[in-house]
């Protein structure tokens, strides 16, 4: 295995940009996941791996031999650096040792509508975006819909806080939420609007036998009126306490949650 050891190589310098710039991933068509978890999770997905960073304490950890040999056999080339440059390289507070660049799923052509589906409208924060993408996979959702302005759903954070959910659905970038909520109405497929002020309860709604589309909102805006008011419900979360508002990750997990209690049939 080769040992890169000056920040100016250019294997090293592109893993620092695809980290850090998500014009640089867009431009590349390749993310970054960190840590054994993500590394399992990518090899679980059936995801095309490019590249693997590890240092040499990783390399030392007998449990992770069977890892670095999944990776090997799956094609991807592998460099040790040392601990001083990977932590140069990684966007993570507590880097962990490995690092991967690969490939975020294809979307594929003509993927119809159904079952149950996230839609996410300027969702900002990489680490809430994660939360519903691993809830809404937890649910067993295979798309979901990131409006113009979302965070990019394989950012490094993002991956993180999903645990790598997002490496096994379909996630649609610069959609027209306004597009998506007419068709599901074309095919009678309910659209959950999550708003503070809604006028039916999370705990009253079933999921449609095509499915459901939960819609969130931003974190600070919410779901702006031109698209909650062409939903099929305004849904609140209602709970005992005081508080303004729920996080939007977790306000929209219970939501998705919810409708595990009405099974597709």
């Amino acid at each position: 295995m080769e040992t890169l050891s000056s920040t100016r190589h250019p294997r090293l310098r592109k893993f620092r940009s695809l980290a850090r710039e998500a014009r640089a991933r867009k431009e590349a068509g390749l993310c970054v996941a960190e840590g054994p978890k993500l590394a399992q999770e990518a090899l679980a997905a059936g995801a095309v791996i490019r590249e693997f960073l590890v240092t040499a304490e990783f390399l030392a950890q007998p449990s992770q031999a069977g890892l670095l040999e999944a990776l090997r056999r799956a094609g991807a080339r592998g460099s040790q650096v040392p601990e001083a440059l990977f932590a140069n390289v990684s966007d993570a507070e507590s880097p962990q040792g490995i690092m991967l660049s690969l490939e975020p799923p294809k979307l594929s052509p003509g993927i119809a509508l159904g079952g149950l589906m996230l839609a996410a409208h300027e969702l900002q924060d990489p680490g809430n975006l994660g939360t519903l993408l691993r809830s809404a996979r937890a649910c067993g959702a295979a798309q979901a819909f990131l409006s113009p302005g979302s965070a990019d759903a394989y950012s490094p954070k993002a991956l993180r806080a999903g645990a790598g959910a997002q490496l096994g659905m379909q996630v649609h970038s610069d959609e027209a939420l306004e597009g998506l909520i007419d068709r599901c109405r074309e095919r009678s497929i309910p659209t959950m609007a999550l708003v503070v002020k809604g006028s039916i309860d999370h705990r009253k709604l079933e999921m449609g036998p095509k499915g459901a589309l939960v819609l969130v909102g931003s974190e600070g805006r919410g779901l702006p009126e031109r698209l909650a008011e062409n939903c099929s419900y305004r849904v609140k979360i209602s709970y005992p306490g005081t508080v303004e508002s729920l996080n939007a990750g977790v306000a929209g997990s219970i939501l998705l949650f919810e409708m595990l209690k009405s099974p597709l049939k």
